[in-house]
């Protein structure tokens, strides 16, 4: 299946130092106000390092575009920066930078070469030159878009993207199949509409990707299984969702969307449904190609 597929990886020709070099431009970039919606502690912090291994092992590869030897890879959102530093590894001969709005917050000790942090926002413009990688990877940034900001958002990945370089854009919904988990997921979005985020709309990231002038666009949908259903995957995604609704605990009560009662309430109820009930969060992946001409000295 194509989720099974895994992309060669560069064979290094260059020292570090020869490779291509990025296109940067300083930019006073003031980044943006809109709160994150899960808190940025030690636990997030772990929570989103085993997002990324579950989202790995369910699509047995870091890279689903058909990448051939980057030598410029982006990763928006980055998070920890677990992924791109992983795809440094894959891809030793090729330069790899993350961007996220808040400082690098993963451990010292897994230190890469290839790989460099940039503290910026998309939604205020990044700070590169056009035509500046090959590869542009964003993932699980859907509650931090405003719905009207997508379409700007993306064509801004495609400005930095080398002629027939590759963008990918991977996005969770709202997941469905069980009460409690709808609920929960009902609350998160009544949550970031008040922000003029729309999770559901992560179902037309191929249409983005159209807009943004791309060619061989391709869309996928996975339904991630949630409990024991799922088998191991079903039993990661379980722990995933319990934590960000841990995580989110705090912001839904604050809010009135819900009260402490009818949290904990569903809450307990979203735990018995890991063993008895087959929910599921559909999971969208689409990724297109930047017309033009590659062009390097």
């Amino acid at each position: 299946m194509w989720w099974r597929k895994t992309p060669r990886s560069a064979t290094p020709t260059q020292s570090f130092s020869d490779r291509h070099p990025f296109k940067f431009v300083q930019k006073g970039h003031v980044l943006s106000a809109a709160a994150y919606e899960l808190p940025r502690d030690p636990e997030e912090v772990s929570r989103q390092d085993f997002q990324h291994y579950m989202f790995r092992y369910m699509l047995h590869a870091n890279v689903l575009a058909p990448v051939r030897n980057p030598l410029g890879i982006l990763d928006v959102g980055c998070g920890t920066g677990l992924w791109a530093k992983e795809v440094a590894t894959q891809f030793p001969n090729a330069n790899i930078i993350g961007i996220d709005i808040a400082p690098q917050s993963a451990s010292k000790e897994q230190v890469v070469a290839n790989y460099t942090f940039i503290q910026a926002d998309v939604l205020e413009g990044l700070p590169f030159h056009a035509d500046s990688f090959d590869y542009i990877h964003q993932r699980v940034l859907v509650l931090g878009i405003p719905t009207d900001k997508w379409v700007t958002a993306t064509r801004e990945l495609a400005r930095v993207a080398e002629p027939n370089g590759w963008i990918e854009l991977c996005e969770p919904s709202y997941g469905f199949g069980a009460p409690a988990l709808e609920q929960m997921f009902s609350w998160m979005g009544a949550l970031a509409k008040m922000r003029n985020i729309d999770v559901g709309i992560v179902r037309y990231l191929g249409d983005f990707l159209q807009q943004a002038q791309l060619r061989s666009v391709r869309s996928h949908r996975i339904d991630i299984p949630v409990g024991e259903h799922g088998g191991r995957i079903g039993r990661w995604c379980g722990t995933d969702v319990h934590a960000i609704f841990k995580g989110l605990r705090q912001p839904l009560i604050g809010t009135k969307i819900t009260t402490e009662q009818e949290f904990d309430a569903t809450f307990l109820r979203f735990q018995t449904e890991l063993r008895t009930h087959r929910g599921f969060i559909p999971y969208f992946v689409a990724y297109g190609q930047k017309p033009g001409i590659r062009a390097r000295s």
